[in-house]
Formats: structure tokens, C-alpha cells, sequence
């Protein structure tokens, strides 16, 4: 979710002084290797991060994802959370953003965001595609019962970023 200003630095902000009021204490660059639950001590969750354990009225598990492990979403937080009786449900993707071949042009247009677009993936080379197969409907994953048009991979109506190494979605 992005703020009316699209800028992702105004969430984080808002989040840290939300924090901050709320005397919270922050962390960084510090793995967690283990979570427990205690209900009889008193702080009633421990976490073991490196070689030390902190005790902690209550713990907020984000875990990133688990698609990219460079930016530190290796998945290590699903794991967690089911050494804790969570249950999870298969791992898929979501939104990802798309590289393009094009990234002088993608960086002329940084930063521009448009409503009710629809992008559609294709099967094969652009200049083999049929404008005419282009779908009004949603298609792909999770869209129900009904195949796409021959060529179309995934079709979706949504919001779009241009970003300065392709395309980003909200």
C-alpha cells in the first residue's frame, strides 16, 4: 500500500514514530534464530537472536517473503512461525516487479503510476502477438475457472508503476 504522496519513506516513517510513542525497541541487522512462548514467565516470549535470548512482551513476525534471499527475504520467517503450531499454506508468487529490455526508456519514465491498467503477458515475441486476442477480462492464476485467450499467459487490470528498471505494481 502506498501513501498519497507514493512514497514508501513516508510508511516507514510513520511507523517508526508510531514506535518510538510506543517505546519499542529496535533491532537491526540482527538474525532471530528461534521463538518461544512462555506463558509463565513474565514477559511471555523469548527470542534467541545471535547468541543471546531477549525477553519480550510480545513479538511482531514480518517475514519478508522468501524470493529474494539478497535482500534478506531467505524465508527463515515461515519457518519460525511454524516451530510456533502456525500453519502455512503453500508458498506462490505475487507482485513482482518486471525487468524490461528497455531501461534507458523505463528511466525516462521513473516514477510515473497509472490507474485501471491492464497488462497482459504474452506467449512469444512481441511482434507475433495478436492485438485482437487481447483480453478485457482478468485471466491466470486464482482468476477461476476460465482459460485465456491462445498466446495470453496472465491477464490483470490494476494499478502500474514505472520504475527505473521496468515495471511495479500496487
Amino acid at each position: 500500500m502506498f501513501p498519497v504522496t507514493d512514497d514508501a519513506r513516508d510508511v516507514v516513517a510513520a511507523l517508526e514514530r508510531y514506535m518510538a510513542t510506543g517505546g519499542v525497541h529496535i533491532r537491526t541487522n540482527a538474525r532471530v534464530t528461534a521463538l518461544s512462548v512462555h506463558p509463565t514467565l513474565l514477559s511471555g516470549v523469548q527470542v534467541a537472536l545471535g547468541g543471546e535470548t531477549i525477553p519480550a512482551d510480545a513479538v511482531v513476525l514480518a517475514t519478508g517473503g522468501a524470493s529474494w534471499p539478497r535482500t534478506g527475504s531467505t524465508g527463515d520467517g515461515y519457518d519460525l512461525a511454524a516451530a510456533l503450531g502456525h500453519s502455512l499454506v503453500p508458498l506462490r508468487p505475487a507482485l513482482v516487479p518486471l525487468m524490461v529490455e528497455e531501461v534507458e526508456l523505463a528511466r525516462s519514465m521513473q516514477g510515473v503510476s497509472l490507474r485501471n491498467v491492464r497488462l497482459t503477458a504474452y506467449r512469444g515475441r512481441a511482434e507475433e502477438i495478436d492485438p485482437a486476442l487481447t483480453p478485457t477480462a482478468d485471466f491466470g492464476r486464482g482468476c477461476g475457472p476460465r482459460r485465456p485467450p491462445k498466446g495470453v499467459i496472465e491477464s490483470r487490470m490494476g494499478e502500474l508503476m514505472l520504475t527505473h528498471f521496468g515495471l511495479g505494481g500496487r
